[in-house]
């Protein structure tokens, strides 16, 4: 099992983790995201979350001066982080 979102930066820790399956673009940033673990969506694959949050973190980047959105997830097997820095 995963937890999914995103960093402001890859040098910052604190991960804004995904509150549901899907990112709903009608919804402002509590509607969809979350830094409490215990409200973030788990799931299974990294392949259910990582193109559509690759998607939304490039919009969201096009338009940053200040902040590298990056994508990040947590394997909760092994509470191992991974950052991509792609987006």
């Amino acid at each position: 099992m995963f937890l999914a979102g995103y960093t402001f930066k890859p040098s910052h820790s604190e991960i804004h983790y995904m509150k549901n399956a899907k990112i709903d673009g009608r919804k402002k940033y509590d509607g969809n995201f979350t830094t409490d673990k215990s409200e973030a969506y788990k799931f299974a694959d990294v392949s259910q979350f990582q193109k559509q949050l690759e998607k939304f973190l490039v919009k969201a980047n096009l338009d940053e001066d200040h902040y590298n959105y990056t994508l990040a997830y947590q394997d909760l097997s092994s509470s191992k982080i991974t950052k991509i820095l792609k987006c």
